[in-house]
């Protein structure tokens, strides 16, 4: 016969409670009651958030009915488990996968913003050829574009703010210099120096700084240097 070691109804207020602390919506979630991983003859509380494979497991092992922790996102790997042993600290590990999960939520997907820029190469786009005036002109319109919408967004400090003008600026001047290919990579180096100095605040505008990237190329190049696709 099986045993029900789920949660009583004050643990999992506790646990909606704490899901409200983190601004998160508890109809996001949904209970369920599971067989244990560890024992089939026991059934045991589990948390999923909805639409994802996301989860909480209040697992119970041993003879002595230890809590035991077993959830997804962890925090480096996709599940995590932690021998947890009473409430409390069940509850601290319940404080951690939220707050994993949340960093999870809130981050893009970078590689699919690039798969953006992979459009079509026609066949006389295979070289990767020098830039026309028209597309001389549109890209510096693009530019523009972009650079304003960094120093706009990302609270940049002044020095910052005017390393990342200077930068822009000499592209401009140069891209009658400059290859596609090398246009591409200049370009990106820029977005992921400002990445790397604050993931956060860049996550938050990823998609609209790959937009405006997406129309310098598609719009001005009309196609992608070959070495893209």
């Amino acid at each position: 016969m099986q045993q029900r070691l789920i949660l009583l109804p004050s643990q999992k207020s506790e646990v909606f409670r704490t899901i409200i602390q983190y601004g998160l919506d508890p109809n996001d979630f949904n209970w369920i009651i599971k067989i244990s991983h560890f024992n089939a003859n026991n059934l045991i509380s589990g948390l999923n958030y909805k639409k994802t494979s996301c989860h909480f497991y209040f697992e119970v092992r041993g003879n002595t009915r230890l809590d035991y922790a077993v959830f997804s996102p962890g925090k480096s790997k996709i599940v995590e488990e932690v021998n947890s042993g009473e409430w409390d600290s069940q509850m601290v590990c319940v404080n951690k996968w939220i707050s994993y999960l949340i960093r999870e939520l809130n981050e893009p997907d970078l590689w699919e913003g690039l798969k953006m820029f992979h459009l079509p190469i026609a066949a006389s786009e295979k070289e990767d050829s020098p830039l026309t005036e028209s597309e001389v002109e549109n890209i510096s319109l693009g530019i523009n574009e972009l650079k304003d919408y960094i120093l706009k967004n990302f609270q940049l400090q002044a020095e910052e703010a005017s390393f990342v003008s200077s930068q822009f600026d000499f592209l401009k001047k140069t891209l009658r210099q400059q290859s596609k290919k090398g246009i591409y990579f200049f370009i990106f180096n820029i977005i992921f120096a400002i990445y790397n100095k604050n993931p956060t605040l860049f996550n938050e505008h990823a998609m609209t700084v790959f937009k405006i990237v997406k129309g310098i190329f598609a719009e001005a190049l009309k196609t992608l240097p070959p070495f893209i696709t």
